[in-house]
């Protein structure tokens, strides 16, 4: 697949990447499942290049795959992925908790005391997908109040990979809870100003979410 377009496309083309990669990763399409460009273009009422960009920009991304003569399918990480995937999305959210912990202003506590509640009072707020959307909307606060952009990009189209797996891996059990319990940790340590709270935080969340991919993986055996 070879990317194609001109100026005035770009915004199409990355306007619907996004709504793909938020379809994907809810699970509207599923694993294997093939995604063809007349389909698409139906779907979202979008030009056959606008379609065809997207399909390549998650194709980089790792959300789906191209094999020639067989077309786009959904892609799924497999469990051998996952642990490599999550230790390096940690390190890059111990980069901006970092970073964040030590420039925040009395504007950002405001700020990510705000995104907390709006979350906690959500009536979904006991369901996976929400609180993995949670800590990554923490995660894109502290990247921008480090001063990390690129890493912030980085994280997009990592969580992406990693959320699409938790919650299409059936075999992990309901950890929502202990999720948000961690991510609450988080936020607590960088209002607080201590870095290494904050990296505590986010390697237990890491350890604890390796353990239930790996117990997930002995189960499917």
């Amino acid at each position: 697949m070879q990317r194609t377009h001109s100026t005035g496309a770009t915004a199409d083309y990355l306007s619907l990447a996004r709504e793909l990669r938020r379809a994907i990763v809810r699970g509207d399409y599923v694993p294997h499942q093939r995604l063809t460009e007349r389909a698409l273009e139906q779907r979202y009422s979008a030009p056959r290049s606008a379609v065809r960009n997207a399909l390549i920009s998650l194709v980089h991304s790792g959300l789906i795959e191209h094999t020639p003569y067989q077309g786009v399918r959904v892609r799924k990480a497999t469990a051998k992925e996952i642990a490599p995937l999550l230790e390096a999305s940690s390190a890059i959210q111990e980069l901006c908790a970092q970073k964040a912990a030590v420039a925040l202003s009395a504007s950002d506590v405001i700020m990510l005391t705000s995104i907390r509640n709006s979350y906690r009072s959500a009536s979904s707020f006991a369901e996976l997908s929400t609180v993995l959307m949670f800590h990554a909307r923490v995660c894109g606060l502290l990247g921008r109040f480090g001063r990390q952009p690129v890493s912030v990009e980085m994280l997009e189209q990592l969580d992406d990979r990693l959320h699409q797996h938790l919650l299409t891996e059936k075999r992990i059990p309901d950890v929502a809870a202990p999720l948000s319990a961690l991510t609450d940790r988080l936020v607590d340590a960088v209002i607080a100003s201590d870095p290494a709270a904050a990296v505590a935080a986010i390697r237990d969340r890491t350890v604890f979410l390796i353990r239930q991919v790996r117990g997930a993986r002995r189960e499917g055996k």
